[in-house]
């Protein structure tokens, strides 16, 4: 519906300028915003119970960061090469699956081979945060107890 919206509201501003405009699909569009926010509430209650799904959720960070790679992907596979053909939809969906299919198995083996150590540096990473914050800041947690540190130590 917002993706439509940015369309119509596109269209609307082409017929009353008399030349084409994109600036409601722009990156920096309030519509952009306000499609994004509702697309994060409309799938913020979903639960999935897919374990194909979940495989793959876990590795969207990794999809996004890797989709920086697109410039040099592009220079293997010459999308911009077949932008007037009429098969832009067809490569455009190959294109979004390679980048994706790489991706997780790029992700799943940095999580195979590093998984422990990432793991292990977080929580010494968590532990000096708290040393930190336990010097220089008093913390409370929700039941008004001074100190959260100590307050987990004497439970």
């Amino acid at each position: 519906m917002t993706i439509t919206s940015i369309f119509l509201f596109n269209l609307f501003i082409t017929i009353l300028l008399g030349r084409e405009c994109r600036i409601l699909a722009m990156d920096c569009s309030p519509l952009i915003l306000f499609s994004s926010i509702i697309l994060l509430y409309i799938f913020k209650n979903l639960k999935f119970h897919s374990r194909f799904i979940n495989f793959i959720a876990k590795s969207v960070l990794a999809v996004y960061l890797l989709d920086g790679l697109r410039p040099w992907v592009n220079s293997f596979y010459k999308l911009h090469e077949n932008a007037q053909s009429n098969n832009l939809i067809v490569n455009l969906l190959i294109f979004s699956i390679i980048m994706m299919v790489l991706s997780v198995i790029i992700d799943k083996t940095r999580h195979y081979i590093f998984g422990r150590m990432e793991q292990a540096g977080i929580n010494r990473l968590i532990i000096i945060i708290k040393s930190f914050l336990g010097k220089y800041f008093i913390m409370t947690n929700i039941n008004g107890d001074k100190n959260l540190l100590e307050a987990k130590n004497h439970k």
